[in-house]
């Protein structure tokens, strides 16, 4: 079994569409470990320099920002599309296959989470009255966020998951192939 590291450099990430065209970046076997980073921009409204300052951080502050810089020449605006890492393919994996992923860990890399929220959806409806594009901050130990004036737990999950679709689909909602579970 081999250990494998994929960084969210640009030649790594994916445009928020599962494509079967697009080639993959590692190649790995059944019970190889792979430990992915990942960059997200859902959330981010204008350049995410600009974002930053406006709360209070900058560029220099994390390495991991200057990928995410990197991240927003994919697809403007990113605020609307997840920034996705891979493909990876699975050596005898075929279509049809049940393919069982373990996680062993999720380790949160900036200080705070971006997020877009909508009237009458996600996990608080009936607080959001229209579309806001905002900055959780994380409390020091990153088990809680503040957002929307709450403080809410934290319980972080691998949001975008998916197989190779036999054509293009979004990263979310769920499909066929995967997505944002």
């Amino acid at each position: 079994m081999n250990n494998y590291f994929i960084s969210a450099d640009f030649k790594n990430l994916i445009d928020g569409t599962l494509s079967p065209n697009r080639s993959p970046i590692l190649r790995i076997k059944s019970g190889d470990t792979v430990t992915v980073e990942t960059v997200s921009m859902i959330g981010v409204e204008g350049r995410f320099e600009d974002y930053l300052e406006k709360n209070g951080y900058q560029v220099k502050d994390n390495p991991l920002f200057e990928k995410i810089i990197a991240s927003q020449e994919l697809v403007p605006p990113l605020a609307h599309s997840h920034t996705l890492t891979g493909p990876i393919y699975i050596e005898d994996a075929k279509a049809g296959d049940v393919l069982e992923l373990h996680i062993d860990d999720i380790k949160l890399t900036t200080p705070f989470a971006n997020a877009r929220v909508r009237p009458g959806a996600g996990g608080l409806p009936d607080m959001v009255t229209s579309v806001q594009y905002f900055m959780a901050k994380f409390n020091e130990t990153r088990t809680h966020a503040d957002f929307i004036g709450e403080s809410l737990p934290l319980n972080p999950f691998f949001g975008i998951m998916g197989n190779a679709p036999t054509e293009l689909a979004p990263s979310g909602p769920p499909q066929f192939c995967g997505g944002n579970l």
